[in-house]
């Protein structure tokens, strides 16, 4: 019999038996459960980076509400990997904000902070040796910290490109509770590229970003999360 771990859209598997060494299993909970993360200026489209940046001496700041049910669950399969029924309900909920601003230091350069709070998250919890729910999880706190640099690199007409170097520190933090889902505890690199049309009337825009994150592999159980 195995066990099977879902982390939003992300699958885990574990192989569960008395035989295995309690010492080595692996169990990472410097993950961050909370996976959306709003994109900053003008012409954001809610994830999705503009090449715009906010106009002179101008500051935005916004906060967001985010509520997310189940977004942790352990699950036995079957050795066809079919679910056969949940063995622990990790996180059955989250309510979270993002607190979040930016700023235009000169022309063409501006600079963000992303602050992610963690009002209520509830659930099973989890015991990394056995995969069964403890007495219960409760946690609030503040998850890691971003902060980005936007410089539009290239502006003709419709057409708009910027570099946006980011990263996250380790700032996760929990209020009475264990330090468990909330972030990472190392620094992260998010570096991208957005580039942006939008049409003479300024009624009709499109935006398309690339990048990459660099962060520290994480194994919890059998899978792995890292860049």
């Amino acid at each position: 019999m195995k066990a099977l771990c879902r982390l939003g859209v992300l699958l885990v598997t574990l192989t569960y038996g008395p035989f295995l060494d309690a010492q080595s299993i692996p169990f990472d909970s410097s993950i961050e459960v909370q996976l959306f993360e709003p994109a900053l200026g003008p012409h954001a489209f809610l994830t999705v980076d503009g090449a715009a940046v906010v106009g002179k001496r101008e500051f935005r700041l916004s906060l967001l509400l985010t509520y997310l049910t189940n977004p942790l669950t352990v699950y036995l399969v079957d050795n066809n990997q079919q679910i056969t029924t949940t063995r622990a309900s990790v996180v059955e909920s989250m309510l979270g904000g993002l607190l979040y601003g930016a700023y235009v230091i000169a022309r063409g350069m501006q600079v963000g902070v992303v602050v992610p709070l963690v009002l209520a998250m509830n659930g099973e919890g989890l015991d990394p040796n056995t995969a069964m729910p403890t007495t219960g999880l409760s946690v609030r706190g503040i998850s890691d910290v971003r902060l980005e640099f936007a410089y539009r690199l290239y502006e003709s007409g419709a057409i708009s490109i910027a570099a946006i170097p980011a990263l996250t520190l380790p700032t996760s933090t929990s209020l009475g509770s264990p330090d468990q889902w909330l972030g990472d505890n190392v620094p992260t690199l998010r570096p991208r590229v957005a580039a942006e049309w939008q049409h003479k009337s300024g009624k009709l825009a499109a935006a398309a970003n690339l990048g990459v994150l660099l962060r520290k592999p994480r194994e919890l159980y059998s899978s792995q999360v890292g860049s």
